[in-house]
C-alpha cells in the first residue's frame, strides 16, 4: 500500500529530526547524535538505550536497500509503509520503542507525563514549543499523558 500524504509529512518531519547533520540522509553519525539529543533532555535507561539500538539496526538492515550505510528519504518511506502494514513488525518496533520512550518522560516516577515533561523532551530533539504543545494537546485527556 502506498503512503498518504499525511503520512509522508509526519514520517517525513521524523525523519528530519533523525537527520542530526541535515545530509538528507540518515547515518550511524545520525543516530549517536539523535541519541545525544535524547539525553540531553530525558535520563536515558539502558533499556531504551537498547530498544532505540534494536530500531536503529531494524532501519539499517531493512530499509537501506543498496546497503551503502545511509537511509534516503525514499528508503525511510518504504521501510515504514511496510513496517505499518505489519502489525508483529509494527508492535514489535514502533509500539515497544514509544512504550519505552515513554516510561523514560515520566521524570517522577509517577506514571504519567506532564506538559513540562514532554516540553522538555520535545525541545532537546528539536521541536519547536508551540508544535510540541499542539501534540502534547492530542494526545492528552487530563493535563497528563499516561504510560504505558
Amino acid at each position: 500500500m502506498a503512503l498518504t500524504e499525511l503520512q509522508k509529512r509526519k514520517f517525513k518531519a521524523a525523519f528530519d529530526s533523525q537527520d542530526v547533520d541535515g545530509s538528507g540522509v540518515l547515518t550511524d553519525r545520525d543516530f549517536d547524535g539523535f541519541l545525544a539529543q535524547i539525553q540531553r533532555g530525558i535520563p536515558v535507561s539502558g533499556r531504551l538505550i537498547s530498544s532505540l539500538h534494536s530500531q536503529w539496526y531494524e532501519i539499517q538492515s531493512k530499509a537501506d536497500l543498496n546497503g551503502d550505510g545511509e537511509v534516503t528519504l525514499e528508503e525511510w518511506y518504504q521501510y515504514l509503509d511496510d513496517v505499518i502494514h505489519d502489525e508483529d513488525r509494527f508492535n514489535r518496533q514502533i509500539v515497544k520503542t514509544i512504550q519505552t520512550l515513554l516510561n523514560s518522560l515520566d521524570a517522577d516516577g509517577d506514571g504519567e507525563i506532564t506538559n513540562d515533561e514532554y516540553l522538555i523532551f520535545s525541545r532537546s530533539v528539536g521541536v519547536g514549543r508551540g508544535d510540541a504543545l499542539t501534540a502534547f494537546e492530542k494526545l492528552d485527556s487530563n493535563g497528563k499523558l499516561l504510560c504505558i
